[in-house]
């Protein structure tokens, strides 16, 4: 586990926001803070769009494109430029994320809490959906707690889907959650039967390492169990207020997908942070940025490692913020996808305008900045 303060020192809320505004990132290495430059650029305005949804993905051919929810962006030259166009909004479409199989043919998965997940696909580039399989959701002894989870696409086109199931009442103790995964070797037409992957994990995204194994950055967020030390909840510095009882940890950790065996690292001691979504290099680095939204760094930051994940450098790249000081200023979810194989774009939404806590007021008061950066190599 790394310790809290990555970098041993971290930027006022007056820095961010000069970053925020500025060509360059944060970077946060013994104690000291220094610029890293970075291009920004900003995603045509959805007017339904909102700060968590920033799906994005990269076409075989290296086009970018970001569904905000009723407009798909598309960019021609890594993310400086941006064209956009309407798509379909309603019980047929990729509400959620979404990845692009090698003949250009876009594929989500999304589901209303009830289930079935709905697979769509598209062949204009994500305009209009059809629908082409179900998956099924019913787990003995839990409840489906859907809505759009995400996918992940092996360079094969092997697709891997994973969502949340709750334990019901009368099966297990309260809030007790079991990620399952299932995955498709078809584009989408059948999948597997579900299998366990973890425990108390959702949100996030995944890559494939140069070794060929998976990597997953999750959310991790559990409720008190009566095993847990009194001071469980200074342990794992953290937690969240919106669960009763209060739960220790809300965090970003490291799963192996599929899992095998017991293995669960928690990246970080920052309380209060979540999606986390990593990319890997040829050469076994792995960028993962993680949103601190709830917690007095509101800021989106990447941590970085050099051999696939297994140690964690100590130091942090501040990599967008909300641009103002007040509580009004708040930041969404990230996610990145590697440009030629060797510079980051990084899709981050932010809001200056609503509440921070109010899902309904962020609505069509977000903005969504493409960056494009790298870590220094020489260090």
């Amino acid at each position: 586990m790394q310790m809290a303060l990555l970098g041993g020192v971290a930027p006022s809320a007056e820095e961010l926001v000069a970053m925020q505004k500025g060509s360059y990132l944060l970077h946060a290495r013994d104690g000291k803070l220094t610029k890293v430059p970075a291009e920004k650029s900003q995603l045509p305005h959805d007017p339904k769009g909102h700060a968590q949804v920033t799906y994005t993905a990269m076409s075989r051919d290296g086009v970018v494109y970001v569904n905000q929810g009723s407009l798909m962006c598309k960019s021609t030259d890594g993310g400086k430029t941006w064209t956009s166009y309407p798509r379909e909004w309603g019980e047929v479409g990729g509400k959620g994320t979404f990845h692009i199989l090698n003949d250009g043919t876009f594929v989500s998965v999304w589901s209303k809490e009830e289930g079935p997940a709905e697979v769509v696909t598209s062949r204009d580039e994500g305009r209009s959906w059809t629908k082409i399989s179900e998956i099924p959701t019913e787990v003995p002894g839990y409840t489906f707690i859907g809505r759009g989870m995400p996918i992940y696409r092996l360079p094969d086109d092997t697709l891997l889907w994973f969502g949340r199931w709750d334990l019901t009442p009368d099966t297990g103790p309260g809030w007790y959650s079991m990620t399952f995964m299932c995955r498709s070797e078809d584009g989408g037409l059948t999948w597997s039967d579900l299998y366990e992957c973890h425990e108390h994990v959702f949100e996030g995204g995944m890559t494939q390492l140069p070794s060929g194994r998976l990597f997953a950055s999750l959310r991790y967020q559990r409720p008190p169990r009566p095993e847990d030390p009194e001071d469980i909840h200074t342990i794992a510095r953290g937690g969240s207020p919106v669960y009763n009882p209060r739960s220790p940890y809300k965090h970003v950790l490291s799963v192996g997908i599929p899992r095998s065996g017991p293995h669960l690292d928690q990246l970080s001691a920052t309380d209060n942070e979540c999606y986390g979504f990593p990319v890997a290099f040829r050469d076994g680095t792995v960028v993962m940025v993680r949103t601190n939204g709830y917690n007095r760094i509101r800021s989106g930051v990447a941590m970085i490692s050099h051999d696939e994940g297994a140690t964690w450098e100590d130091e942090a790249y501040y990599v967008y913020a909300p641009g103002v000081t007040t509580i009004k200023g708040n930041i969404g979810y990230s996610q990145s996808v590697l440009i030629e194989g060797e510079l980051i774009l990084t899709i981050a939404g932010t809001t200056d305008t609503a509440g921070r806590n109010s899902w309904a007021a962020n609505i069509g008061n977000c903005d969504l900045t493409a960056i494009r950066w790298r870590p220094p190599r020489n260090e």
